[in-house]
This record gives C-alpha cells, structure tokens and sequence, in this order.
C-alpha cells in the first residue's frame, strides 16, 4: 500500500480509501449511480469478501 504523502492523501488504509472515492464518485455522479458494502470482521481476505452476503449480493446480483 502506498504510504507517501500522495497515498497518505488518499486514505491511511484501505477502507478509507474505499469510503472517500465512493463519496468522490458520489460527487461527480450523483448520489443514486453507485453503492457500496462494508463486510465486517473481514479484511482484506478476497474469498471471504466473494462468500459473505454482501459480496455475493454484488458480483452475482441475489440476496441470501
């Protein structure tokens, strides 16, 4: 992860960088064109992100 002033800028880790560009792309596009998932006690662990509710909600389009 970058951690130069210019990273730093955009958020001290993932999640923050996550939350602020989704509001930038909220912004820029208007607050009903995109939405997002936090998925608690995770992290950054990708198959645990597929298998939650909130991922399979948004890379197959169903809810469980």
């Amino acid at each position: 992860m970058d951690e130069t002033c210019a990273g730093t800028l955009q958020g001290y880790c993932r999640l923050m960088r996550g939350l602020l560009y989704y509001s930038y792309i909220q912004d820029y596009y208007g607050a009903s064109t995109h939405s997002y998932s936090v998925v608690p006690n995770i992290g950054h662990d990708g198959c645990n992100m597929i298998q939650s509710a909130q991922g399979r909600q948004a890379v197959f389009y169903f809810s469980t």
